[in-house]
């Protein structure tokens, strides 16, 4: 699995083609990954994917508030 920014897809799957590799790797935009990642961690539903998105939100607002020296990187919820 490879998971990379929109701009360097098209990239990944030319060399994935061009190394015999195209049917041994699977190639995801890092948006789209993380997108699918809560949907699974949602069960699916919408309360589910609320509730993971809430979760990695609440998480990453640990980590600036425990490791950056700039609070303004913390995500607000509305």
């Amino acid at each position: 699995m490879l998971v990379t920014v929109v701009d360097s897809l098209a990239v990944a799957e030319w060399y994935a083609a061009n190394t015999g590799l195209d049917n041994r790797v699977d190639i995801f935009e890092i948006e789209q990954f993380v997108a699918l990642n809560l949907c699974e961690l949602g069960n699916y539903n919408a309360l589910g994917r609320k509730t993971a998105v809430t979760d990695l939100f609440e998480r990453y607002n640990w980590i600036v508030e425990n490791v950056e020296t700039d609070p303004s990187l913390k995500i607000t919820l509305r």
